[in-house]
Parts: structure tokens; sequence; C-alpha cells
């Protein structure tokens, strides 16, 4: 799990003694993270939801200017939005993603374009 440093803490580490400071964030899966979460060393931190799922596919416009497209396999959160590494290794921003498709196990289940409903997959979209 991800945790959020609350209170100066050193933590023990295969490379030896470490001291995190507040705000920083880290992963671990010790079973004494639950009692330090109730001690207010840490707080847990959620993963945002990304909106568009490794497999679906997104339309994008290529450096000299035609569209052009993609099968996701990678989506991260990064400083203000979404970062998207697509089958190629292309590496897109969400604001240059045009449109999306989405794709569960093989079948086409609706796409839709940015512009109109945002990256979010719109419920009100007709398959």
């Amino acid at each position: 799990m991800k945790l959020m440093v609350l209170k100066p803490f050193k933590l023990k580490t295969k490379d030896g003694p470490k001291l995190y400071q507040p705000g920083e964030i880290f992963e671990s899966q010790s079973p004494k993270a639950q009692a330090y979460i109730q001690e207010g060393y840490f707080k847990p931190i959620e993963e945002p939801k990304p909106p568009i799922r490794p497999g679906w596919v997104v339309a994008y416009r290529g450096k000299d200017g035609r569209i052009d497209g993609g099968t996701v396999k990678e989506c991260k959160a990064i400083s203000g939005g979404w970062a998207f590494t697509l089958g190629d290794g292309r590496q897109l921003r969400d604001r240059e993603v045009l449109s999306v498709g989405q794709i569960e196990q093989g079948q086409w289940l609706k796409a839709w374009t940015v512009r109109d409903w945002g990256l979010e997959s719109p419920e009100s979209v007709i398959p």
C-alpha cells in the first residue's frame, strides 16, 4: 500500500536506515504499517482510478498533424493529469487524447470524443 508520511519517521531498509519527512510517499507491504497508521505516522494514499484503462484505444494527433491511434498499455497519474503509454511505446499526456474507445474482452463497448465528453467513460454515450 502507498503511504504518506505525517511525522518524521526512521525506517530500516535493506540499504540501511532511512529518515522519511512529512509529505513523502512510499510503498510498504509490512504488516506493521497498520500499527503506524493508527499511531499517526502515516496515512494510506488511495490511487486515483485512471479514466482510460489498459487495453482501450485512443486517437491523438501525431507530430505531422495527422490523426493516429494506439492501444493503451499503461496509465499513470502525474502532476496535473494523466500519462498514457501505448503498445508501441509512445507516451501521451491526457491533453493529447482526441477520442477513446472502450474495449472489454475484445468487444467494443463504446467510443467517445474527449472534447465533447471528457476522458471519463460517459454513461450517456450509446454503444
